[in-house]
């Protein structure tokens, strides 16, 4: 045996190589995956009903032309629409998503707070996003790691992990330039501040830290009636700190450390057994004004920050898992508990658009691309997918960009003479 193939796990039916011996298809009747033979990394899932017996292939890989039931030809779309292209992550789930503000890099880690370091879990990956190239794997961590986060300046990584320590580390080599010490149990977020001089992290023990990321001092903000922590970001100004835990949402000013105020989502339609204040995620619009937030309690919620009302909630069905707001501010990407991707337009509360690329499993992680032209989403099933946002999503949006963008030419002089278009040149 040279090499060996995981990532699916219902029983491989056909395989197809391609002429040039760069990739191969493994099918069954239920989907099956395109594997990258040369780089040894699986390029796009699919789970189309399609079993490939024998089939054609276009030359870009995209599509397949195969036999299938009594006869008929079915054509499948390897890559769905809007699909950029898929990441091989090597573990299950990945959990959290952190682009790089230059558009360079994708990081990514798969930590679960009830699992604990053996199952490729105490790592977390860099890929090159332009050629979606895996570039590097860090390793240090003891335990899972729970969430990361990117400097402004794209130059470091900041990862929490469960065995409640912080971990700073260069992105270009790959060095792991220091550790953060504090807290007594798992380290549960982490956020760089917009000027890169502070991080600052919570924790499941009721505290938040902030970290003086050169001079290793930090201050430490015990937080005893806040029923644990989830989630932190800072305000775009770096101003403020927002949290997010069992008790709700706090604000708290960045540079004391004092608290500011709280929000209650307590007009959530959802019935779970779970504390009704309790919040999973919380994001800073870009100018800092609003706020949205997740909870498997209360569903998503869009806030003004300055006087703490709601703005509005999300009205759909689907249960949100995780959330992203687009750098215009006008729109947010929400992962949903089914495996749907949904743009939701933050103005009117509009559903924009909705994507389906993860096989109904649970969309855990978001994230946009600095221009907004481009997000990403990490599911319970191991995959990281690149959305392409810019793209029309039918045919009626297609045929409008086609001619809000088709080139005309002008007539020429003679042309207007010999089809008598008006004005004639002079």
């Amino acid at each position: 045996m040279i090499d060996s193939f995981d990532g699916y796990d219902n029983e491989h039916q056909t395989v197809v190589i391609s002429p040039d011996g760069t990739r191969a298809l493994f099918s069954a009747a239920d989907g099956g995956i395109l594997w990258d033979l040369v780089n040894r990394e699986a390029m796009v899932y699919f789970d189309y009903e399609l079993y490939v017996s024998g089939g054609s292939f276009s030359p870009d890989w995209r599509t397949v032309l195969s036999p299938w039931g009594d006869g008929d030809l079915v054509v499948g779309d390897l890559v769905p629409a809007h699909q950029v292209r898929q990441f091989a992550s090597y573990f299950s789930p990945v959990s959290t998503l952190a682009v790089s503000p230059d558009g360079r890099y994708l990081l990514a880690s798969g930590g679960s707070e009830s699992r604990t370091a053996g199952a490729g879990e105490d790592v977390f990956r860099l890929w090159d996003i332009e050629r979606g190239e895996l570039l590097r794997t860090f390793t240090g961590h003891t335990a899972a790691v729970l969430t990361i986060d990117i400097s402004p300046d794209s130059r470091l990584a900041a990862s929490a992990s469960a065995d409640r320590s912080i971990k700073l580390w260069d992105l270009e080599t790959g060095e792991e330039l220091r550790t953060f010490l504090g807290h007594t149990d798992q380290v549960t977020g982490v956020a760089f501040s917009p000027d890169g001089k502070t991080l600052a992290s919570s924790s499941r023990d009721r505290s938040l830290i902030l970290w003086e990321i050169d001079t290793d001092e930090h201050k430490f903000i015990p937080t005893p009636d806040i029923e644990g922590l989830n989630d932190l970001d800072f305000s775009p100004h770096g101003q403020r700190l927002v949290s997010a835990g069992g008790s709700g949402i706090t604000l708290w000013d960045a540079e004391s450390g004092k608290l500011v105020s709280r929000i209650y989502a307590q007009t959530g339609t959802f019935d779970f057994p779970i504390n009704e204040f309790a919040t999973d995620t919380v994001v800073f619009s870009p100018d800092g004004e609003r706020l949205i937030s997740t909870s498997k309690t209360n569903g998503l919620h869009l806030w003004d920050v300055g006087t703490g009302e709601e703005i509005r909630q999300y009205q759909g069905l689907e249960k949100i898992n995780s959330a992203a707001i687009r750098p215009d501010g006008r729109t947010a990407l929400l992962g949903t508990e089914n495996g749907l991707v949904i743009l939701w337009d933050l103005q009117t509360g509009e559903v924009l658009r909705r994507f389906n690329g993860h096989n109904g499993h649970p969309i855990l992680g978001a994230a946009f691309s600095p221009d907004g032209s481009s997000a990403f989403t990490a599911g319970e099933d191991g995959r990281i997918v690149q959305w392409s946002l810019d793209s029309p999503s039918s045919l009626e949006e297609l045929l409008e960009w086609i001619e809000n963008n088709r080139y005309v030419r002008e007539f020429t002089c003679t042309e207007r003479i010999l089809y008598s278009v008006e004005p004639l040149c002079e």
